[in-house]
């Protein structure tokens, strides 16, 4: 199991941002990831990144919808080397801890788990 204390995430709604008529990834967001990506890295400790994994995430009380910090805190796990691929997310479970107020911090439990299963081949049918 890793623990990873990170910095509370942009929305997902402020991930991307309208410039010169493109989407872009918004210069919040560049900066959180990056801060969050380096975060990782050095509490990773030189382990391999998990291939399946399954996730547990606690955040402080905030205004925010919850599921809107999902994918900011994948793709910084991925940054960081803590997974091989967020796609690979097996489980989530996401919740908030009320004794956190006024806390600026994620807690992330990472597991690994099992690969899915290969689906049977079928025979050709005559």
């Amino acid at each position: 199991m890793f623990l990873f204390v990170l910095p509370l995430p942009p929305s997902a709604n402020r991930i991307w941002r309208n410039f010169g008529g493109r989407m872009v990834k918004s210069a919040e967001y560049r900066a959180w990831k990056d801060a969050a990506a380096a975060s990782i890295a050095s509490q990773m400790g030189g382990h391999a990144p998990l291939m399946w994994f399954s996730a547990a995430i606690t955040m402080p009380p905030t205004r925010r919808d919850l599921d809107n910090s999902i994918k900011p805190l994948l793709d910084a796990l991925q940054a960081g080397g803590a997974v091989d691929d967020d796609k690979r997310l097996r489980a989530l479970v996401i919740g908030v801890d009320d004794e956190r107020r006024g806390n600026d911090t994620v807690l992330i439990q990472l597991r690994i788990a099992n690969e899915p299963a290969k689906p049977a081949k079928k025979g050709k049918r005559k």
